[in-house]
């Protein structure tokens, strides 16, 4: 029996994600597809627009068989963390063969001879990232620098022995791949397979459609991507060429159907246009208040128990929270020239989700495997069963509490804000049932 695995968001899951999980079923010949997914917050620094088990229900009809839920601290890290996370769980299952991932690039050895650099990190590679870090670059622009002459160097050395016409022949620019945003997640998971030895292969599927940061509906004429969907539902108003919406739902805020199902698969188009009517699709500042409330309760030296705080930050967040209203506006407000966008969306949700440097480490290891949601795929469950390293649960009440700590935090927090906004019940994540 072989076994394909995914990393994924799905937020929300949409044609393209459709396409890639035909792909890699179609060119791995697994019998089936494990996805590791994030639960209710997501790398960017917000939650997911709908919840996971909406989500676990879109990735099963889309042709995921089982779904495993990636640790809260993992899935709103940088891409190392995330990387680091979503391989640990694929590790300690015991029953993955290969790694599939989406990317710009879409040939894998770029990924294989960047990450040999990046992993082992050569004396040749440090000298000349120090070396283009006091010439003024960036960290990213010095590290494709490094790794740039690293890799011309090696190439050098091995020309005669590489046939002329392969694909290890074919050059790329590790800037030009350092750039984009599937490319830097499949590098850090490749440079987490090789720094822990694993026997899993990784391979990539050409992304297709739209960037993953277009906003435009012009710009995504087959495969939307997910950004553009988002806005599509939350700002629908800020698209250009957007239709005025068929039906009007209670909170006068309804997208078009036929829009959903432009860039959805049916079933998954059924799910968010039900979610946009019951007003339950989630954005960032829903949370402003309990961030708020949160930093009332902060010093600039407390502050630094959270991940990839500095003391300066800490100071900048303290002083501006009062000038602003929401989270965005405070991230907004605290920019600088050294941090992304997304890495203060980052670290904002560290300090609503109270993410310190302990959860994120223990994060990194994946003591449980949850399973979210799994369909047609009894023997894989009884393979995991008897090899996975740590134990695997499909209800949270059999979970040791310290092991699940920050998750079930939340997925509480997260579906306390989402019943408080739609009016509707609150679901405690105790009575929550696997999804299939």
């Amino acid at each position: 029996m072989k076994t394909a695995a995914v990393i994924a968001e799905w937020n929300p899951f949409h044609n393209g994600h459709a396409y890639f999980l035909s792909e890699v079923r179609k060119r791995s010949g697994a019998d089936y597809i494990l996805a590791v997914m994030s639960g209710d917050f997501v790398q960017r620094g917000a939650p997911a627009i709908v919840d996971k088990y909406k989500r676990t229900k879109m990735a099963l009809d889309g042709g995921a068989d089982l779904v495993i839920e990636l640790p809260v601290a993992a899935a709103t890290g940088s891409a190392g963390e995330f990387a680091a996370g979503a391989v640990s769980v694929l590790e300690r299952t015991g029953v993955v063969d290969e790694l599939w991932f989406g990317s710009e690039c879409g040939a894998i050895h770029p990924f294989l001879q960047l990450a040999d650099i990046l992993a082992e990190e050569p004396d040749s590679f440090r000298t000349r990232l120090q070396e283009a870090a006091a010439r003024g670059l960036s960290f990213p622009a010095a590290r494709a620098d490094a790794a740039r002459a690293v890799l011309k160097k090696r190439q050098e050395r091995t020309a005669g022995d590489i046939p002329a016409d392969s694909a290890e022949a074919a050059g790329f620019d590790p800037e030009q791949l350092l750039s984009q945003p599937n490319n830097i997640l499949g590098l850090a998971y490749c440079i987490e397979l090789k720094k822990r030895g694993s026997r899993i292969r990784p391979y990539t599927v050409r992304r297709e459609g739209a960037g993953y940061h277009a906003r435009d509906k012009s710009d995504c004429a087959l495969y939307p991507s997910a950004e553009a969907i988002r806005r599509m539902l939350l700002h629908p108003g800020e698209i250009p060429e957007h239709p005025e919406p068929e039906t009007a739902g209670e909170t006068g805020r309804s997208v078009s159907r036929g829009l959903l199902e432009h860039a959805m698969p049916e079933d998954a188009a059924a799910v968010m246009a039900e979610a946009e009517k019951q007003n339950c699709l989630m954005d960032i500042d829903d949370f402003s208040d309990m961030l708020y409330y949160r930093l009332l309760q902060e010093c600039p030296a407390s502050m630094l128990r959270y991940y990839g705080m500095s003391e300066s930050l800490a100071n900048r967040i303290l002083s501006q929270m009062v000038h602003c209203k929401t989270v965005s506006s405070l991230a907004q407000a605290i920019k600088a020239k050294h941090l992304t966008r997304s890495g203060i969306d980052r670290i904002l949700l560290r300090i609503l989700l109270g993410i310190d440097q302990d959860a994120v480490r223990q994060a990194c290891e994946c003591p449980i495997l949850r399973v979210l949601g799994f369909r047609n795929c009894d023997p894989l469950l009884h393979i995991l069963h008897e090899n996975a390293a740590v134990p695997y649960e499909m209800r949270v009440s059999a979970i040791p509490a310290e092991q699940y700590k920050s998750d079930l935090f939340a997925s509480h927090l997260y579906e306390w804000v989402r019943a408080k906004k739609s009016g509707g019940l609150y679901y405690s994540e105790y009575k929550r049932m696997v999804v299939k």
